[in-house]
């Protein structure tokens, strides 16, 4: 049974994990190409940045949602469904995590 549940977490881990690098890479194009200059002011990130700061930036820009200040609905419907899988993500690690613990 135990064997079932971790192939599971694996599969929806994977899964979550793939929407999130889709969901990353659209959101960051969105900026780069309709809000050059708030991209800019993020230290340019990328899919994957040059630097710390630059993933840092976009990471506090995305939970503070300041992505919804551009008014731009597109970003916006992309900014939520990042977050929500960014969390998504996090907890089925998390739950994973548990369930090896404890069963």
């Amino acid at each position: 049974m135990s064997k079932e549940f971790v192939l599971m977490f694996t599969g929806a881990i994977a899964t979550v994990g793939v929407w999130l690098a889709v969901l990353h890479i659209r959101f960051v194009n969105l900026l780069e190409n309709n809000h050059e200059e708030k991209w800019n002011n993020l230290d340019k990130p990328k899919i994957v940045s040059k630097t710390i700061r630059a993933e840092r930036n976009l990471f506090r820009f995305l939970f503070s949602d300041e992505y919804r200040e551009l008014k731009n609905p597109v970003l916006t419907m992309v900014g939520d469904d990042l977050k929500f899988a960014h969390r998504l993500f996090l907890s089925l690690i998390v739950l994973s995590f548990l369930f090896s613990v404890f069963v």
